[in-house]
């Protein structure tokens, strides 16, 4: 049986260096190449190491030939570990990005957690004032306006809300859009469930009124303690036309009521 070409030992020892400068796929296409062509690889690579110093080469060779059993061992236990250099590096490379995207899903969900935790904590930690339960809840309920002030009396027995009307197709729905935002305001005050005698309902809308273009109070509606105690969702649907009757008292511009006809 033939005698199968192998590497040197003093090859195989640079091959190990060689291999630590390829990366994954070009690992593969060197396996691929035969032992002429790896040891004609090898040596282009670092020529140095095979360049014939003080004998060394001789006594590596002499050695090798008077050992040849354990020069075996050795080749197989570098060809062994060579090997497993390649498994570990794909291995590693592929199990990577895996990990990477786990830690970063697992930083993303602690600190999800942490946030709403801190927000439970902060909700619980204090009650909220009087004017912050009704701002809440204006920003809920108002939507045919946009709330521009909340303003409470000396004693809180008062509250003042002022709304900044929305244009509409036409001044008849512009009109029926102020009257909604007043019935809306006045059923979040109630939803707020705050302790007041009365309320104040401001709306402010750009108005012509036959000398220039400003801003306006458009409409306006004082409501008592009952009145706002009786508000319910179905009011709001029932209350824009009759704000002039169940109000304490109420005004709407002339303009706009023109535009109501």
């Amino acid at each position: 049986m033939a005698k199968q070409d192998t590497l040197t030992f003093k090859e195989t020892m640079v091959e190990g260096d060689y291999l630590k400068t390829l990366s994954k796929e070009e690992k593969r296409e060197y396996k691929k190449k035969s032992v002429e062509e790896k040891r004609k690889i090898i040596h282009e690579f670092n020529p140095q190491k095979f360049e014939p110093s003080n004998n060394e080469g001789n006594k590596i060779f002499n050695w090798i030939k008077k050992h040849k059993i354990w020069s075996g061992i050795i080749i197989l236990l570098l060809i062994g570990g060579i090997g497993s250099i390649f498994t570990d590096s794909e291995n590693t490379e592929s199990e990577e990005p895996k990990k990477e995207t786990a830690t970063k899903q697992e930083k993303k969900e602690s600190k999800q957690d942490s946030k709403e935790e801190k927000d439970a904590k902060e909700e619980t930690k204090k009650p909220l004032t009087d004017e912050e339960k009704l701002n809440k809840e204006l920003k809920k309920e108002v939507r045919s306006t946009d709330v521009k002030n909340v303003d409470f009396g000396v004693e809180s027995s008062d509250v003042t809300i002022e709304l900044d009307g929305k244009s509409s197709l036409s001044d008849k729905s512009t009109s029926r859009g102020f009257r909604m935002g007043t019935a809306e305001a006045l059923y979040a005050l109630k939803k707020a469930n705050i302790d007041v005698n009365s309320a104040d309902i401001y709306v402010y809308h750009e108005l012509n009124d036959g000398m220039k273009d400003e801003e306006k109070m458009v409409m306006s509606s004082r409501w008592d303690k009952d009145t706002i105690n009786s508000m319910n969702k179905d009011a709001l649907t029932t209350l824009p036309g009759t704000i002039e009757t169940h109000a304490e008292s109420s005004f709407i511009h002339p303009v706009m009521r023109q535009s109501e006809k």
